[in-house]
């Protein structure tokens, strides 16, 4: 008996000796991985007070990790992360196997760094209360970082979107149900996005005008079935909530495709453009108008262009010739008496002739000056000044600025009829006796201002449009050529004209 009781023995010391040469290995992996691990293990001792709760813990082993929170592992020294909802957790009942929080720290520099525990019961006492916990500890200061930026970014998208006049929608296809639109949808269309999503494809089905539904709705049917179609703004209108029409400019992308490459979402932005409608049909109102404007006057300047040749011709070299033919006339009365001498009457028909020629020559200038064609504007306008000047008592003061380089012809021919007609005018109505013509020239304007010490005329015979031909005229050319003309006259008081054109 003896030698079977000494082998079993033998037997069970083998097998202790076994077993602490396995919890000897496990020990050693276990401190192996708790001071290689990136994260903070620590095994925590309840306290409890003389009725059993527990009110605390204590570190009892701690593996040391600079980069993490230093604690120091003392049978004394409380745990800094192990915090009171921590402490009413594990003293309630039923007791919780495991618990996890976050909580910050600054480190030495000073700096907020987070950190997350998972705690974990590893040894309870008879009633099941805990007695141990194994805490693990994580630096996720990064993590939080990455989170707080990710936040950030996606209020500054909110933020982008919710005050953005335009509409940005996410639209599946083919159905053309918008999953998504921004706050603007709501200003627009008077839906509010959470009602713009229950439609579903029904908002764009029938809200939609009758005219450009059924091209709308081919064009993103044609989209949804080639990977490579060609993306295109769209134009087309919609209706609001009541009713009202509003002009759309659509713009869109893919924005997602399915396994086989072809689109199944689009995002994109829709503008509400009625008022740039409205305001661009009432500039091509206006510049129809404008251009039935400008061609009136034409029209009304030609017709009195050739109303003043008329008058012209029929006061000057029509009276010139009616003379001529009077003295052809009384010549052959003379030829028919030897006793008269008819040479005086042939020197009066010279005269007259030479008149007629001189006239003809005026009439011609002011039809076409070849001054103007062939030496410029600034020659043509000293021209008929000193022909002009020659038959007048007004004694004149010129001056002529940036007028050396040519401009267009038809700019040169409407400023010098500009010229002309000012002179005309003044020399025929103002009774003036001195009189100043400036005619300037720059970087992108034609200034023209004459003024006289004349008698002036009313502010009322200007806004009736020129009681005569020669500011009617004028008024028609400068509005032509887009220009601006002002008037400073009163009566009595001389005149001041003054007239701008843009290059």
């Amino acid at each position: 008996m003896a030698g079977r009781e000494l082998e079993i023995l033998n037997l069970e010391l083998n097998e202790q000796r076994q077993l602490v040469e396995e919890l000897s290995l496990v020990q050693k992996v276990l401190s192996t991985l708790c001071h290689v691990s990136l994260y903070q293990i620590s095994i925590y001792e309840a306290i409890r007070n003389k009725a059993g709760i527990i009110i605390d813990f204590n570190v009892q082993k701690v593996n040391i990790n600079d980069e993490l929170i230093k604690i120091e592992a003392d049978n004394t020294t409380r745990a800094l992360n192990i915090n009171e909802k921590v402490i009413d957790q594990f003293s309630q009942s039923p007791k919780p196997d495991s618990s996890e929080y976050e909580f910050s720290d600054e480190d030495e520099d000073g700096k907020k760094r987070w950190f997350v525990t998972k705690l974990a019961v590893i040894k309870r006492t008879d009633d099941g209360s805990a007695q141990q916990l194994i805490a693990i500890t994580q630096d996720i200061t990064q993590k939080k970082a990455a989170e707080l930026t990710s936040l950030e970014e996606q209020h500054i998208i909110n933020s982008v979107t919710d005050a953005s006049p335009d509409i940005l929608f996410v639209m599946n296809l083919p159905s053309l149900a918008m999953i998504y639109t921004n706050k603007a949808v709501n200003d627009i269309f008077h839906y509010t996005p959470r009602q713009i999503a229950e439609m579903g494809s029904g908002f764009m089905n029938t809200h939609t005008h009758p005219e450009d539904r059924d091209k709308i709705i081919d064009y993103f049917e044609s989209v949804s079935k080639q990977k490579d179609f060609p993306l295109k703004e769209l134009h087309y209108k919609m209706k609001d909530a009541f009713g009202e029409w509003h002009a759309i400019r659509c713009r869109q992308s893919i924005f997602r495709t399915d396994k086989n490459g072809l689109p199944v979402q689009l995002i994109g932005v829709k503008q509400d453009i009625t008022e740039f409608k409205r305001v661009q049909e009432k500039r091509m109102r206006t510049k129809i108008k404008r251009q039935q404007d400008i061609s009136r006057a034409i029209v009304q300047t030609q017709e009195e262009e050739r109303k003043r040749i008329a008058e012209v011709l029929h006061n000057s070299l029509g009276q010139v010739l009616y003379g001529i033919k009077l003295k052809l006339n009384f010549l052959d009365i003379v030829q028919n008496d030897p006793a008269k001498d008819n040479e005086e009457i042939k020197a009066d028909i010279s005269d007259l002739i030479d008149n007629a020629i001189k006239e003809t020559r005026t009439i011609s200038f002011e039809l076409m000056p070849a001054t103007l064609e062939d030496f410029g504007l600034e020659i043509a306008i000293k021209d008929i000044l000193r022909k002009k000047l020659d038959r007048s008592p007004i004694k004149f003061r010129v001056f002529i600025s940036g007028l050396k380089n040519r401009l267009p012809s038809g700019i040169e021919i409407a400023i010098f009829r500009i010229v002309q007609e000012l002179i005309n005018n003044l020399i025929k109505h103002s009774e003036a006796t001195k009189a100043e013509v400036d005619v300037n020239r720059g970087a992108d304007y034609i200034i023209i201002k004459v003024s006289d010490n004349g008698k002036g005329f009313s502010p009322e015979e200007v806004n009736s449009a020129g009681k005569g031909f020669g500011l009617r005229s004028i008024i028609n050319r400068v509005k032509f050529l887009s220009g601006k003309i002002t008037f400073h006259c009163a009566a009595n008081k001389g005149a001041v004209i003054i007239v701008d054109i843009p290059l």
